[in-house]
């Protein structure tokens, strides 16, 4: 289901964001019994808010990252002098050049159509060894416009893009980024974004995430082929969310990685867009 208030691409996982799990009952006669459902630090009582902080950390960093980025290069590619530039449809922003390789630029209320930079620094660098760019934030007050009840989050860390690398992976960019709002900050660290060489329709997500709405560090890894999100915590147990029609989805909670699900449940898309704003308040 494509919804209004996200990109394309980060849509099959809002629909997958905040699902809520309770464990299958066995059905009567003398069929097999059901495995015993998962006692792990992700479980039953606990996957909907797991759920929730991955959906809303996959569109931070599919979505809104992107969005920064994108008019960042659009200013870097338009703006190779130092001055103050009006933004598309208000503000401004100043541009500092430091040395050749380096593009500085200071926010003030810049409205690029699809977000806001309210203030705060975003720096270019182009003379990194063994990266294409790196973008660096450092409290950028930032708004979605689409997102009217989405909270004013500030952004800081790095993204650098287009890493070379003597893999499949024809293209890969890494971050490590932290956003903070209402009092609380989320932090996601080895943030990976990969494409294969041999198959351009591949594309997946990756990072390890820490919420104070959630009391575990999480791995997760989003496919954006099958749009599939899986999540994994340090004890090996394993919440798999798999997106279905009129934005449902079927949550699964796994011992492991590849064993069968102990316990799933299917879920509307009002659940899962219920979790995710639980998740940023």
């Amino acid at each position: 289901m494509k919804s209004k208030r996200w990109p394309i691409a980060a849509a099959s996982v809002v629909a997958c964001a905040g699902l809520l799990l309770s464990g299958c009952t066995g059905g009567g006669g003398t069929g097999p019994t059901p495995p015993t459902p998962s006692a792990g630090k992700l479980n039953a009582d606990n996957a909907l808010d797991a759920a929730g902080v991955a959906g809303v950390a996959i569109q931070r960093v599919q979505a809104d990252v992107a969005r920064v980025v994108a008019a960042a290069f659009r200013n870097y590619l338009d703006q190779p002098a130092a001055g103050t530039y009006p933004c598309a449809v208000r503000g401004t922003l100043t541009l500092t050049r430091p040395d050749a390789n380096t593009w500085r630029y200071s926010a003030t209320d810049c409205d690029t159509g699809n977000i806001t930079w309210r203030n705060g620094e975003l720096q270019i660098d182009a003379g990194v060894p063994n990266v294409g760019l790196r973008f660096s934030f450092k409290d950028l007050n930032y708004a979605v416009n689409d997102q009217p009840a989405a909270p004013a989050q500030a952004l800081n860390g790095r993204f650098d893009n287009n890493i070379p690398v003597a893999t499949d992976l024809g293209r890969r960019s890494t971050a490590e980024l932290s956003f903070a709002g209402n009092a609380r900050t989320d932090r996601y660290a080895e943030v990976y974004i990969a494409n294969k060489a041999s198959d351009p329709s591949f594309l997946q997500y990756g990072f390890k995430l820490q919420s104070p709405r959630f009391a575990h560090e999480l791995s997760a890894v989003f496919d954006d082929t099958s749009k599939v999100l899986t999540l994994q915590a340090d004890d090996a147990s394993v919440l798999v969310i798999v997106p279905l029609g009129a934005g449902g989805a079927r949550l699964e909670l796994r011992t492991t990685a590849t064993t069968v699900p102990t316990s799933t449940r299917i879920v509307s898309a009002a659940e899962l867009d219920s979790a995710m704003q639980r998740a940023r308040q």
